[in-house]
């Protein structure tokens, strides 16, 4: 679903509210004022609607003008472009009792350019318009939930908020209850409630609803499963907790990478779709760059290394297929991996924005196997070794390793075979020499290995318990 922000923008001009202190001459002038800034009336200039607006609000303001002019300010109909007025001016219409400022307020903070999008600020406008049941605000409120944008991802609170929007017909709001019933998402999946929703949405003319409904299955349905040639590349059913976690050198990541990226749902527990990934890197010191192949998209990258185990692209844009979009590309672009690197094997969430939507995609994850890593004993010089053993008789794991500097903080890592993260632990400060450290990861039996990062050290041990 795609709009421009001044389509998105409710200015109503058929109907004014009722008025108790201004008469029908006031009312004439203001519906002709719209006209001129909408341009379906060209008798008077913009410049001139926007003062008539203004003047009529210096002793007493009404709610559906300064709504109006809230997106002249937006726009510069009539008057120089003021983001700030037009804040102003939306708030005070939405507090007045017009509800679709509160619309408008929040797609001008969704909407914004990037450095001053937020997400957070839309919901909360959002969920004002919400709390007094404009069906818009329901709608975007809802949406916001659906994606977890400026608030916690909630389907169940989706549907509550679709719900109410669509005793009013609300044809986007149907459509989304026609995904949530079909993908099981808040909801037990129901096809035929699905297809009562998305009749009804394409009833109303709504064009994403007539295309879900032609479409065979649903969105998680599950993934193409593609095979690799190595059985231990894998992926969890659902979408994991990444702890960004490089070696000290990183140069040692330098290499050709096979595996796969795993796309989840906005809940990130229902696998949407598995891609087969190959990534040639040359790292740096704190740049990476090569090629990064996920099926049959290529992107040559730069990124630079941030010191918690980031890698955030460079100028890096690519217009990519996917569900919703089967016919045309859409531009996204590749933001950053929140990476982890464990003995030759790569695990990390990718972050894309969508250009087109302006927002963040879905969670994806990486899982990459290094061409030339045979498992255990791979890189045996990444890290400065520690001793390590485990308690036979109870689950507790002693670490014994020399500083030589005292540090604020130390944190220790564990992840399994499958280069998962199962534990994290933070310590606060230590001094230089030796120090041990005793904890209970509650693991079950099988192969880890334990990172301990302390100020700028690193260590590993591999442990079996």
């Amino acid at each position: 679903m795609r709009k421009t922000l001044f389509a998105s923008l409710l200015l109503a001009t058929t109907v004014l509210s009722p008025f108790t202190t201004f008469g029908q001459t006031d009312k004439d002038e203001w519906r002709l004022a719209v006209d001129v800034l909408k341009g379906k009336d060209k008798t008077r200039d913009k410049s001139w609607a926007f003062q008539l607006l203004s003047e009529s609000q210096i002793y007493e303001r009404d709610a559906f003008v300064q709504n109006v002019l809230g997106i002249a300010y937006l726009h510069g109909l009539g008057t120089t472009p003021d983001t700030t007025r037009a804040i102003v001016c939306f708030e005070e219409a939405g507090v007045l009792g017009y509800t679709p400022a509160y619309h408008n307020l929040g797609m001008l903070y969704k909407y914004a350019p990037r450095d001053r999008q937020d997400f957070r600020k839309a919901y909360d406008a959002f969920a004002a318009g919400a709390e007094a049941e404009d069906p818009s605000c329901c709608y975007d409120c809802g949406f916001m939930k659906y994606k977890g944008l400026g608030c916690k991802q909630d389907y169940a609170g989706s549907i509550d908020m679709f719900e109410k929007a669509a005793v009013f017909d609300h044809a986007p709001s149907l459509y989304m209850l026609g995904l949530c019933y079909r993908n099981g998402y808040g909801v037990e999946a129901d096809t035929a409630i699905a297809n009562f929703y998305l009749r009804q949405s394409a009833d109303l003319g709504f064009p994403d609803a007539m295309e879900e409904l032609l479409t065979e299955k649903p969105e998680n349905h599950g993934a193409v499963n593609y095979a690799t040639s190595d059985a231990t590349i894998s992926y969890p059913d659902e979408m994991p907790f990444i702890e960004p976690f490089l070696p000290l050198d990183s140069k040692v990541m330098t290499g050709s990478y096979q595996g796969l990226l795993v796309t989840y749902d906005w809940s990130g527990k229902s696998v949407i779709s598995e891609k087969p990934l190959h990534v040639d890197m040359v790292v740096a010191r704190d740049t990476a760059s090569g090629l990064w192949i996920q099926g049959t998209d290529t992107l040559s990258f730069s990124a630079s290394i941030g010191e918690e185990g980031d890698f955030r692209f460079v100028e890096s844009e690519k217009d990519l297929f996917d569900r919703y979009s089967p016919s045309f590309t859409s531009k996204y672009r590749f933001e950053k991996v929140d990476m982890n690197y464990c003995r030759g094997y790569v695990t990390g969430q990718l972050r894309l924005y969508s250009l087109d939507e302006r927002e963040p995609d879905r969670p994806m994850y990486v899982c990459l196997r290094k061409s030339d890593a045979s498992g255990s004993g791979y890189g045996e010089d990444e890290f400065s070794k520690i001793v390590a053993y485990s308690d036979p008789y109870s689950d507790r794991i002693t670490l014994k390793f020399e500083l030589s500097e005292s540090v604020p903080s130390v944190q220790v890592l564990i992840y399994n075979r499958m280069s998962l993260n199962v534990g994290s632990f933070k310590y606060g400060a230590m001094d230089a020499g030796v120090n041990s450290l005793t904890f209970s990861p509650n693991l079950s039996d099988g192969y880890y290995v334990i990172y301990v990062q302390a100020g700028k050290q690193k260590f590993q041990a591999v442990i079996v318990i």
